[in-house]
């Protein structure tokens, strides 16, 4: 996902009240930066167009818009709840089991 920040095409086409656009795995934003919550909701969105293509997603996505609404709308729904969930942290490099080899002195099956 990249994100241009600052984005003239931003400005150009979204209404004052959001905050970005996402269209394929692109992320345009008006503001110099984005809080952690909106980028976990844009990423949600760049998923969407993936798992549901380029031409079929903006179909869909207006359809449900139309249908339901900009706050019913399933993706909208699905990135809404992304933005919530807590940031995954991976966990530190020292914390993964490592299986231990046996040394070449060691026999196998006596301890």
């Amino acid at each position: 996902m990249k994100v241009r920040y600052r984005s003239r095409l931003a400005k150009l086409i979204l209404p004052k009240r959001y905050t970005a656009i996402t269209l394929g795995s692109r992320v345009f934003t008006p503001l110099a930066s984005l809080s952690a919550g909106t980028l976990r909701h844009e990423r949600a969105h760049v998923e969407q167009w993936k798992r549901h293509g380029i031409a079929r997603f903006p179909l869909l996505y207006f359809w449900y818009h139309l249908r339901h609404g900009y706050e019913r709308n399933p993706f909208e729904m699905e990135a809404h709840r992304r933005s919530r969930q807590p940031a995954r942290r991976r966990p530190p490099a020292a914390a993964t089991p490592v299986e231990r080899r046996p040394r070449p002195n060691e026999e196998r099956g006596r301890n």
